[in-house]
């Protein structure tokens, strides 16, 4: 076998002593490293700002902080139906169960409408404020 990679087969290919790399800089500083900007212990490649499991961490602080907020709305719910029911009306376990149940559904049901909601103003929002303006226009114009 022949030094210096002259002509030398390693496992059928090209074998390469002294392999040449030639980037520019913008290649370079995406290939730097460089420590999470979150923990500070593991290293980040290219465009990321964080590591993964920074990453993974936010992700499920903001779900927890999420499904905390629909036990805060289930709670608060169940409590209203609980003060809204009549002063002389047994509340035994089932009922209090059927409450409960009810309430977590009006948080689904609501959840579900906001989400469309949602959905609908990404959408036809700009459409929508755009006739509004229109609207409200011609109206101070017809008072002038």
């Amino acid at each position: 076998m022949r030094i210096e990679g002259q002509n030398n087969k390693v496992a059928m290919r090209d074998y390469y002593e002294k392999p040449t790399l030639n980037l520019t800089p913008e290649q370079l500083k995406e290939l730097a490293v460089r420590p999470c900007g979150r923990c500070e212990t593991r290293l980040v490649v290219g465009n990321a700002c964080i590591c993964r499991r920074c990453q993974e961490t936010l992700r499920d602080q903001a779900w927890n902080a999420r499904m905390g907020r629909y036990v805060v709305a289930i709670l608060f719910i169940w409590g209203m139906m609980i003060q809204m029911q009549d002063k002389d009306a047994v509340m035994d376990l089932y009922r209090l169960l059927e409450l409960g149940v009810s309430s977590g559904v009006a948080v689904l049901v609501g959840s579900c409408a906001w989400a469309v909601f949602k959905e609908w103003w990404l959408f036809n929002g700009e459409e929508l404020l755009k006739l509004i303006g229109k609207t409200v226009k011609k109206r101070i114009k017809g008072l002038l």
